[in-house]
């Protein structure tokens, strides 16, 4: 255990002790978690849907009578903003009150906060973030993650679109954001390990609206699947776009577009067909999971 954490922990005991004006071994020990997410913005279904989640673990924690600690949930919006990540994951960081901290949902939110992280030595758990850039490479022990890096998704799919549906041409089209950006270099990279061609790729900011230039130029080229490295709704415009001008290339997407939402946005008869990789087994095959099987 590191100086900084003991620090931590030593201070909001004491600070317990000192409001409840009683020993430390009459009431349990609050240990305070903050919870990064996007609440609000574009992808805020996800956030707050990761948010209702931590939420629930939380309180079948603190109805367990076996539990040492009590739980208590710091929810924080980062937006899926760098800039505004920077300052949330500053905030929880400073505060000697929270114990550990877990975030967050966006790529490029998390990769802007791991300077913050490791400068204050927080103990910090991604629960969704897929960059490999947030653990690989970094010097430190703090950060840790429970959801798998877009590695292995990229992999499976070059090896599922290759030898399984066997096609053998892509064009590429990306966000410009740090997940965008490592999503296409690993899929190209398995790619052409495959066997596959790459005919082109284009990167466009994730905010764009008007894609009608990009989508000309990668129609033109006439490619077989249209591989899509970025979020839900950036992946709506592009699959509506694409439909209007008439492309009928395969639309294949990443984890950042993988439920509900995307069907809702695109639309039922857009979506059926889309095929799109996720790091998981389906909910339904979780233990302890019993939900509705939703086809997407």
């Amino acid at each position: 255990m590191n100086r900084n954490f003991r620090q931590r922990i030593a201070t909001a005991l004491v600070g317990l002790a000192m409001i409840a004006g009683a020993p430390l071994a009459s009431a349990k020990e609050v240990v305070k978690i903050a919870f990064l997410a996007p609440l609000t913005g574009s992808v805020s279904a996800d956030g707050i849907g990761g948010r209702n989640s931590a939420e629930l673990a939380v309180k079948l924690h603190n109805a367990d009578p076996k539990s040492k600690y009590e739980f208590q949930l710091v929810t924080l919006d980062d937006e899926c903003k760098p800039s505004v990540g920077v300052q949330v994951a500053t905030k929880a960081s400073a505060d000697p009150s929270i114990m550990t901290v877990i975030g967050t949902y966006c790529s490029a939110a998390t990769v802007a906060m791991v300077p913050v992280f490791i400068r204050f030595q927080v103990p910090v758990v991604v629960w969704a973030a897929v960059a490999p850039s947030i653990t690989y490479g970094q010097k430190t022990h703090n950060i840790h993650r429970v959801s798998a890096t877009l590695i292995n998704q990229n992999r499976v799919a070059a090896q599922f679109m290759t030898k399984s549906e066997h096609y053998k041409t892509w064009v590429a089209l990306y966000d410009t954001t740090d997940y965008g950006k490592e999503m296409f270099k690993y899929f190209d990279q398995f790619l052409k390990e495959q066997g596959g061609t790459m005919l082109a790729s284009f990167g466009v900011p994730p905010d764009q609206q008007d894609l009608t230039a990009v989508l000309t130029k990668i129609k033109e080229l006439n490619p077989e699947v249209i591989y899509f490295g970025g979020l839900t709704p950036l992946g709506v415009r592009v699959l509506k776009q694409m439909d209007q001008l008439g492309i009928k290339a395969q639309f294949q997407g990443t984890s950042g577009m993988v439920g509900p939402s995307f069907v809702k946005g695109a639309g039922p008869a857009l979506a059926e067909g889309v095929i799109a990789m996720y790091d998981m087994k389906p909910v339904e095959d979780l233990p302890k999971c019993k939900v509705a099987s939703v086809r997407t």
